[in-house]
């Protein structure tokens, strides 16, 4: 599930001898609040469960547990009482982890954390209303031995409360580490976590975070960028954990040592700090070349893994089956499935296969403008964009940007049917390809992807599945959310894309053969799919709308199409 929720991992990291292993005190209180009592928070499913599973990972490896489990559901007046109780127990060289998953917002660049009680939010009662993340740090002791502390917090701040002075629709602000502080970010900043594929019990953060944290001779900094490279991976690269970090002293293995392995050296331990330094320094980058200067220095370094899957994302993504012009001229031997692009800047395309459909309200709880429902043959193979355009892609053939929301792989938007027409004109001359706009039944039979329920992913649509019903607020890269089985993305949401068709009341004069419906010019035309401001019913298949060519808002764009050989 793509996750309203977003995890920040503080490891404070005050460290006098020059390497801890598991014979030293271990404490840890974990939080996970998900059933709120106030409309102003939706209720979270799986706070509860990541903080119960992380507590018994932790029991296991020696920690002793604040109130002897996982506590779930606090108030405010529960909540400072444990952390207060937490903040006593860090003496000496005590090992203190810190664990809270619920909602959580940033305001005036302050992390605060949302009790279950918490009912109404204004500007002035942020402080005293919620927990603030700094209440947190305030009890790890001047000399305190190493603390951990993990904030699994909303990023996507309630429209209710967005009217804050200070407050963030983004969620939880970058927090800068303190000296002797490693920060390990869930997701990098300004982006949203999974919470978890439907059935799952955890988040793909908190799974890999578990089972890391249960490998012996694994360092904590080697833990944390183990975690990232398991996320990155699972999620498909949707999902990129972040760490920042001051220079860090000695070394802490959550399950210990195996035997016979040596703890590591000074010399190592200062190798590290440069190794980090370094890392620091380019992990916003989105340059392969920062990556690869980094694995020329270490090529087995500690983010050796995540600097090779960040030279991926970077390099073959775009690059995939990518033809010349004069090459995807000649191409016939296209099979479904197949991706490609003309030209480096061009839309990525996917092959869809012919076939037949039923187009229409096949539930019977549509809206008349559904109807009738009736049989559509595609008869060929087409290409559709796996992705809505994007800014980058409509700039690089305009040479402008309209869009509201700004963001190079942000779908373009603001773009009316007058203006995707001039786009698909120059890019026609520039590739020499017969690229168009879907017809209608062509996006339907794409957005179904073979199914016959109101949604590619059946009869309901959450929002791990489609950016939808003001839940983030604006627009969402494109490819956040999982393709469909024809491999196209965000067919549900995002933004109404524009097809062909002149837009009509009924469909008893709609082609049966994949054609648009056209008239003139000047009649308005159909738009499909929902929006980011649209509620679900407005996501499903077979639901239409309707405008003038001429309209453009923020929630309007498109996808292209290109007619094969």
């Amino acid at each position: 599930m793509y996750r309203l929720i977003s995890i920040i991992t503080f490891v404070a990291l005050i460290i006098a001898s020059p390497g801890l292993v598991h014979a030293e005190k271990r404490v840890a209180l974990v939080i996970g609040n998900g059933d709120y009592l106030f409309q102003l928070w939706p209720d979270l499913d799986n706070p509860p469960n990541d903080a119960q599973d992380i507590a018994a990972t932790l029991r296991d490896l020696g920690f002793e547990l604040i109130g002897g489990q996982a506590l779930l559901d606090l108030d405010k007046q529960a909540m400072e009482r444990a952390i207060t109780s937490f903040g006593e127990q860090l003496q000496g060289d005590t090992v203190g982890m810190f664990y809270f998953a619920g909602h959580g917002i940033a305001v005036n660049n302050t992390n605060y954390l949302v009790p279950t009680d918490s009912e109404k939010l204004t500007r002035k009662s942020v402080s005293t209303t919620l927990i603030s993340a700094n209440l947190i740090l305030d009890q790890i002791p001047e000399n305190s031995g190493l603390s951990i502390v993990i904030l699994d917090a909303c990023r996507n701040t309630p429209s209710m409360v967005r009217g804050v002075r200070g407050g963030s629709g983004a969620g939880l602000a970058d927090m800068k580490a303190p000296s002797g502080t490693l920060i390990s970010y869930a997701t990098n900043p300004g982006n949203f976590a999974m919470d978890g594929l439907p059935g799952s019990r955890n988040s793909p953060f908190a799974s890999a975070l578990i089972e890391n944290m249960k490998k012996k001779s694994v360092s904590v900094l080697n833990m944390f960028n183990n975690v990232g490279v398991d996320v990155e991976a699972s999620t498909n690269g949707f999902q990129r954990p972040w760490l920042s970090s001051s220079p860090v002293k000695g070394n802490f293995y959550f399950a210990g040592l195996a035997p016979d392995t040596a703890i590591t050296t000074t010399a190592q331990q200062n190798s590290l700090t440069t190794e980090m330094l370094f890392w620091q320094s380019i992990q916003n980058s989105q340059s392969a070349a920062d990556y690869e200067a980094y694995l020329s220095q270490y090529a087995d370094g500690s983010f050796a893994p995540l600097a090779r899957v960040r030279i991926a994302s970077l390099t073959t993504g775009p690059a995939v089956a990518l033809k010349k012009p004069s090459e995807a001229i000649l191409r016939s031997d296209y099979t479904a499935g197949d991706t490609f692009r003309d030209c480096e800047d061009c839309p990525e395309m996917v092959v869809i296969p012919a076939g037949s459909f039923q187009m229409g309200d096949l539930s019977g709880e549509g809206k008349e403008t559904e109807r009738p429902v009736h049989r559509v043959t595609i008869p060929r193979m087409f290409a559709v964009g796996k992705f809505e355009v994007t800014q980058a892609q409509w700039k690089a053939v305009l040479g402008k940007n309209p869009s509201y929301f700004k963001g190079t792989n942000l779908p373009a938007e603001q773009v009316s049917w007058d203006d995707v027409q001039q786009f698909i004109g120059k890019l026609n001359v520039k590739t020499g390809q017969p690229y168009r706009l879907l017809s209608e039944s062509e996006f339907e039979y794409v957005a179904r992807a073979g199914t016959t329920t109101k949604y590619s992913f059946g009869n309901s649509i959450t929002s791990n599945q489609a950016n939808f019903n003001r839940n983030i607020d604006k627009t969402t890269p494109v490819g956040n959310y999982p393709s469909n089985r024809f491999g196209v993305h965000d067919m549900h949401g995002n933004l109404w894309e524009w097809v062909e068709d002149c837009y009509e009341n009924n469909y008893n004069n709609a082609p049966s053969n994949g054609s648009a419906l056209t008239g003139s010019n000047s009649c308005r035309r159909v738009l499909r799919g929902g929006s980011w401001d649209n509620g679900p019913e407005d996501l499903r298949s077979s639901y239409r709308n309707g405008s003038t060519t001429d309209s453009r808002f923020d929630f309007y764009g498109f996808r292209i199409a290109r007619t094969l050989p």
